[in-house]
C-alpha cells in the first residue's frame, strides 16, 4: 500500500483533533490494490473503508489516510455509469428533483452559463434546460468511456457544450451563473482547494450547488457501519455543520439546505438492501414500479456574495 496519503488533517476546517473514530472490519491495509480495487465500487454486507475520524470542531468524518491522487485516476477510470442498474427514466427523475429546487435560487436568471463537474450522462443538466433557459454548459467528466453517450444527450440542445476531462482545461476567462456537482464533493481528496477554484469560476450572486451524503442523517444512526456511504470512494463525510464552515471560510451564504429525494425501480432497491444485508437471491422483480426513497442526502445551495 504504497499509493496511500497520511496524515490528512480536517479537508472543511483544517482541524486536528478528532471527537471519536470508526472502524471497517475490513481492514483496507491487508489487502493489496487489486482487492481494494474489487471493493470500490458496490455494496456489500461488510464494506470495506479506511476509518473515519470525526472533526470536533466542524463535524465533518473524515479518513486521515487514503487513496492519493494517482490511485484515485485508476480506480476511477474503471467506473462504470453511475446509474446502479436504474432505468435512465428513473435516474432523470431524481436529478429532477433537484433541478427544481436549484432553479428556484438562481432568483429568475435566463440564459445561464452552467459548469457541472461530473455529470455522468447529463441528467441533472437535462432537467435544469426543461426549467430555464440556458445558454452555454461545461462539463468536467473524468470517464472518457461515456463522452460519446454524455454529448449525443445533448445534440438537439442548439446552444455551447464543452465536454472536458479536468479543470485544468477550462479558459481563465470562463465564468459561470451555476456550478453543480452531484455526490462529487465526498470524493474529493482536496474538497477546500476545490471550492476555492469554484467561487473563483463564479459569477457574483451565482450559485454552487452540492448534492452529499449527511453524516448526520437518521439512517446513518440505525445502519451504523452497514451505512453504504461509509465506503472506499468517500474521503470524506459532510454534515450541515461542515456546509456552515465551508460557507464562512469562502464568503459564501447558503440560500437552502434540503433533503433529496431519490426515485428508484423496486428492483434496484431490491438488489441494493439484499447486498447490504449479504443476501445472495436470484429472484428476479418484474414488478413495473417506482418508489421515493430517502437516503439521507442532502442538497446544499450556496450563493456567492
Amino acid at each position: 500500500m504504497n499509493k496511500i496519503i497520511e496524515n490528512r488533517s480536517c479537508p472543511t476546517c483544517s482541524e486536528v483533533s478528532t471527537d471519536k473514530i470508526i472502524t471497517s472490519k475490513i481492514n483496507p491495509f491487508d489487502l493489496d490494490f487489486e482487492n481494494l480495487s474489487d471493493l470500490f465500487i458496490g455494496f456489500r454486507k461488510n464494506q470495506c473503508f479506511f476509518n473515519y475520524s470525526i472533526c470536533s470542531k466542524c463535524k465533518t468524518a473524515y479518513c486521515e489516510k487514503y487513496f492519493n491522487q494517482e490511485s484515485l485516476d485508476t480506480l476511477y477510470s474503471r467506473m462504470p455509469d453511475n446509474k446502479y442498474g436504474l432505468s435512465d427514466k428513473t435516474a432523470f427523475r431524481t436529478q429532477l428533483g433537484y433541478a427544481k429546487e436549484i432553479v428556484k435560487a438562481l432568483r429568475n436568471r435566463n440564459n445561464i452559463s452552467i459548469l457541472e463537474i461530473g455529470p455522468d450522462l447529463g441528467f441533472l443538466t437535462l432537467a435544469i434546460c426543461q426549467l430555464i433557459k440556458v445558454d452555454k454548459v461545461t462539463f468536467i467528466e473524468p470517464n472518457v468511456d461515456i463522452h460519446d453517450r454524455l454529448r449525443n444527450n445533448f445534440q438537439n440542445h442548439d446552444f455551447e457544450v464543452k465536454i472536458l476531462t479536468n479543470e485544468n482545461q477550462l479558459s481563465k476567462t470562463d465564468k459561470f451563473d451555476l456550478i453543480t456537482a452531484i455526490h462529487v464533493l465526498d470524493h474529493l481528496i482536496n474538497p477546500d482547494e476545490q471550492i476555492k477554484n469554484y467561487c473563483e469560476l463564479l459569477k457574483k450572486e451565482g450559485t454552487l450547488n452540492f448534492v452529499t451524503h449527511n453524516y448526520n442523517s437518521i439512517l446513518r444512526k440505525i445502519l451504523g457501519k452497514k451505512w453504504p456511504p461509509y465506503c472506499l470512494q468517500h474521503p470524506q463525510l459532510y454534515s450541515p455543520s461542515s456546509f456552515r464552515t465551508i460557507a464562512s471560510t469562502h464568503e459564501l451564504k447558503i440560500a437552502a439546505s434540503r433533503r433529496t429525494t431519490n426515485w428508484l425501480d423496486l428492483a434496484a432497491l431490491f438488489l441494493r438492501i439484499s447486498a447490504i444485508l449479504g443476501i445472495k437471491s436470484s429472484l428476479k422483480l418484474r414488478i413495473n414500479l417506482v418508489i421515493p426513497v430517502n437516503f439521507g442526502n442532502i442538497l446544499t445551495i450556496f450563493i456567492k456574495v
